[in-house]
């Protein structure tokens, strides 16, 4: 037998021997493929997948939509709807925030008893004294309603006080049941006050706000970081790198720091990243609230 028959004849045993091997992973590629979708998709996967889910409501916690060059999330708070507070028979309820040189309106509730008598709405930033802002006359029912526009931005702290000369509770009860007071008792020396518990919430100024970072991703910023994607912040510019900044956008705020210097001409105040931007619902040079240096929260709280 020459060579190349040789050759043909050991191709032809190997080919015999091969067969039964290639027959069990044909088997093998075939059942991979009749494999539903849904079997697999239950294999385990690595990545950043799931999220938070949404929930109401004022100072409620919205899901996160981005995150920044520190891969912090964006810590959306939702500041729509009302709050309210109540205390010595008063119920006061006030907008979850508001802006400066625009009327926020209050709205409660005293004793009938009281009716004709004055509610006064106090305010108390951070560190300063309580200061009467607006009264409320109390009708008939016992309903009141006033109206403050603050001249500033800032986190405030509010509450409602039954006007002086009717907090005394020993006058107030005999007010109420149309008698004087006890012979030989004295008078009071400081009447007490009625008031509600204090609410805290933030006041917000309005700017115009422009976009920016499509074209300057990679880019390092005036702050020194990189810009991505992903990045977190504003653009301010006077304020400090690393100044954290509220802003506000329909009902929603989020707080980030200044990472860059913007925007230069125009109107605007403040220059967005995209991922902060996409994190509030801005789609273009928009109007926002913006209060700076931010609280440590801007959610609303009883003080």
């Amino acid at each position: 037998m020459g060579p190349g028959a040789i050759s043909r004849h050991t191709r032809r045993l190997l080919a015999v021997a091969l067969a039964p091997l290639a027959c069990a992973l044909g088997a093998l590629v075939a059942l991979a493929a009749s494999l539903p979708a849904a079997a697999l998709a239950r294999s385990p996967r690595t990545g950043n997948g799931g999220g938070i889910g949404v929930t109401g409501g004022a100072g409620a916690p919205v899901s996160p939509t981005g995150s920044s060059t520190g891969s912090s999330q964006a810590d959306v708070v939702k500041l729509s709807g009302v709050v309210n507070t109540s205390g010595d028979g008063i119920r006061l309820t006030v907008a979850a925030s508001g802006m400066a040189h625009h009327p926020l309106t209050f709205s409660g509730s005293a004793p009938s008893s009281d009716a004709g008598g004055m509610v006064q709405i106090e305010a108390r930033p951070k560190h300063a004294k309580w200061t009467h802002v607006a009264t409320g006359v109390i009708g008939s029912g016992g309903a009141f309603s006033a109206a403050w526009a603050p001249a500033t931005s800032a986190q405030v702290a509010i509450r409602a006080v039954l006007a002086p000369g009717l907090g005394d509770p020993l006058v107030r009860s005999q007010a109420a049941s149309g008698t004087g007071l006890p012979d030989g008792a004295p008078p009071a020396a400081t009447p007490a006050v009625f008031s509600t518990s204090a609410v805290t919430i933030p006041i917000f100024r309005s700017a115009i706000a422009t976009i920016y970072g499509p074209g300057l991703w990679g880019h390092r910023t005036a702050c020194g970081q990189r810009l991505q994607r992903t990045t977190l912040g504003v653009a301010s510019p006077t304020l400090k790198c690393g100044t954290k900044v509220a802003v506000d956008f329909r009902g929603r705020e989020l707080t980030v720091p200044v990472i860059d210097r913007g925007p230069f001409g125009g109107r605007a105040s403040w220059d967005l990243t995209l991922a902060t931007a996409d994190a509030l619902g801005v789609k273009q040079t928009s109007t926002v609230g913006t209060l700076a240096p931010a609280p440590a929260s801007l959610v609303p709280a009883h003080a």
